[in-house]
């Protein structure tokens, strides 16, 4: 299994790779890149405070992601604590458009609607890239 900072540089590689992709158009793309660079970074946190993983696997499902975030990540007593908060929307907001991106050729992705969420993305990742660096995780 990776190393936190290992799941951390993934998350910077995919959120660089959502903006190019979103550059030129590529919404679908761009979008699941954005999802997997909050999710690379959610578990680089996990990682780091040393969240045991269900027996018999080897990473989180995405739904675990999505509730571990809520209990140990956005509900600790930070100095962005009330971000964290407000970007648990955005990070099931991800996870769902990367959902139609990937297996609802059907449905549209918009320029507005992905660009809004690679910006949260990129908004999580700063802050929690805050949290490490000020050793609040």
């Amino acid at each position: 299994m990776p190393t936190w900072q290992e799941w951390r540089e993934m998350a910077e590689s995919s959120l660089a790779d959502a903006r190019i992709l979103l550059a030129r158009d590529q919404h679908r793309g761009a979008i699941s890149r954005a999802y997997y660079a909050a999710y690379q970074m959610v578990t680089a946190i996990l990682v780091k405070l040393g969240t045991t993983l269900p027996a018999g696997r080897n990473n989180w499902d995405h739904d675990t992601t999505q509730i571990l975030y809520w209990y140990a990540i956005s509900n600790r007593r930070t100095s962005k604590h009330a971000q964290l908060m407000g970007l648990r929307i955005a990070f099931n907001d991800l996870l769902q458009m990367r959902i139609t991106a990937d297996y609802r050729p059907h449905l549209e992705v918009t320029a507005e609607k992905v660009g809004s969420l690679v910006a949260k993305a990129g908004s999580l990742l700063g802050v929690l890239h805050e949290l490490l660096d000020n050793d609040e995780v």
